[in-house]
């Protein structure tokens, strides 16, 4: 009999089922091209007019044409590096080393750890070469990625961050392991297994990534009751964002069992021993491609478990997030013989229900945001807009009557 994996409310286990038991694997060999005096170009972020972000940058011959092998495709437009762009021949800069093209390097823990890493597979078997990575002007490199060099053993005076046009006397530009949310080859999990190598495992067999003191990035309310069920049915609750990298890795390597909230803190199963059991609890009605594509390349016996409450349509990126101890949370625990009170199953703390509200009305009364929402919920985004004087924060009410006033005085 085939087993469980997908604990989803029935309007959505279709979807869900589709994207997370779809093949990613792409088993076409890795390439590698060869740039004499290549020229590597930095980003430059561009917006088409449909509102789309994306780069322009990368690798261009000796003439300044563009290699079409140092684009950046993510399965769609939208943050990818599409080509080049033209520069005043004799201007750029020269530097003699040899270097490996390693991509645009993202300034996003997780965009980094998933897509910045892609080409690092060639590196690992030339390792007597530098690495060079592009960025946009306004970009900031996260500390967590000179902990990752550290980790392969490459040090910062051989890992050139572009961001001006640079001559070198030769570029290798392998092909991507990985298009993000979209694929991946076999060489896809060699620079996390070989970084891995080099941290001792936690002693933790099983643990709950949690994101309850974290500040950042999406908010996650009611969690908490989430994970007091883990913790009492013998997880240990563990916050990464609190952890050095080396830390983050002894933990998940350590680990037989593997719980927590999807987000970049799923991610660091790439990390994880072949075959983790891996309990994904579902933060919104959107079924993620990467965390999929992470299952599939490290073997894992993984569970995708419906956590959402959310009344309002949201993004899995911008959230707020209400979670709880749903049924499907309760058929997933009682499946695997954990124990959950009768009385926490289908429970919202009203706090959490406020605190959800008023974020959800706040966010998406504001213009950029109430434009996403429109592509899903076209009325709703509508009527929302017609309540945003109610949410306008009391310090840009005091800017605007500031503003009004001195006009008026004009």
């Amino acid at each position: 009999m085939e087993k469980k994996r997908i604990y989803i409310v029935d309007e959505y286990k279709e979807k869900f089922t589709g994207v997370l038991t779809a093949n990613y694997l792409d088993n076409r060999p890795p390439m590698v091209e060869t740039v004499e005096n290549g020229i590597i170009l930095p980003a430059k972020k561009q917006i088409d007019k449909d509102g789309t972000p994306y780069f322009l940058g990368g690798v261009a011959d000796s003439d300044g044409r563009y290699i079409p092998a140092s684009q950046n495709w993510r399965g769609a437009k939208g943050g990818s590096l599409t080509g080049g762009y033209e520069i005043t021949p004799g201007k750029e800069k020269s530097c003699a080393a040899t270097v490996v093209f390693a991509g645009i390097l993202q300034n996003h823990f997780g965009h980094f750890l998933m897509e910045s890493t892609s080409r690092l597979w060639f590196w690992l078997e030339h390792q007597d070469m530098d690495i060079a990575y592009i960025m946009s002007k306004k970009a900031k490199i996260i500390s967590r990625f000179w902990e990752f060099m550290a980790l392969l053993g490459i040090p910062p005076e051989r890992v050139h961050i572009i961001n001006e046009p640079i001559r070198f006397k030769k570029v290798y530009i392998p092909s991507s392991s990985h298009i993000f949310e979209h694929s991946y080859t076999e060489a896809f999990i060699r620079p996390y297994q070989y970084a891995a190598e080099k941290v001792e495992p936690g002693k933790d067999e099983k643990i709950y990534l949690s994101r309850t003191k974290f500040s950042k990035g999406t908010v996650c309310y009611g969690e908490c009751e989430i994970e007091k069920v883990f913790n009492a049915n013998g997880f240990k609750s563990i916050y990464p964002e609190k952890l050095s990298l080396r830390e983050q890795i002894a933990a998940i390597k350590g680990a037989k069992e593997i719980a927590g909230v999807i987000g970049t803190a799923t991610h660091l199963e790439v990390f994880a021993r072949p075959g983790v059991k891996s309990i994904i609890l579902e933060r919104s009605d959107m079924p993620i491609a990467e965390q999929a594509i992470v299952h599939q390349a490290i073997k894992a016996d993984w569970y995708s478990v419906g956590a959402n409450m959310n009344p309002f349509p949201i993004d899995h990126s911008d959230g707020p997030v209400l979670l709880g101890i749903t049924e499907e949370v309760c058929d997933f625990c009682r499946d695997m013989g954990l124990k959950v009170e009768k009385g926490r199953v289908g429970y919202i703390a009203k706090r959490h229900c406020r605190k959800f509200i008023k974020d959800y009305m706040r966010r998406n009364t504001q213009l950029s945001y109430n434009q996403a929402l429109a592509l899903q919920e076209p009325l709703l985004a509508r009527r929302l807009m017609r309540m945003a004087g109610a949410f306008v924060p009391w310090r840009k009410k005091i800017k605007q009557k500031w503003k009004a006033w001195r006009l008026s005085g004009q």
